[in-house]
């Protein structure tokens, strides 16, 4: 009787823990993810705000240090 009781609790323990099993990892990353996020908003606010006037420039045919 006993063993038909550890089967049936084992057979439930199985299902279980393999319906659960995805979602161990599902927020693993979440928080890395976010950092990067975060990092290229602000990398990209400060190119935003990079005041490239395009009258410095000029596109020629010449060396760059002539």
């Amino acid at each position: 009787m006993a063993y038909i009781g550890l089967s049936i609790f084992l057979i439930f323990f199985i299902i279980f823990c393999l319906s659960f099993k995805s979602d161990l990892y599902i927020h693993q990353h979440d928080s890395s993810i976010d950092k990067e996020l975060d990092t290229f908003n602000s990398n990209f606010e400060t190119l935003k705000t990079l005041d490239n006037d395009s009258s410095n420039y000029k596109i020629t045919n010449s060396h760059l240090y002539q």
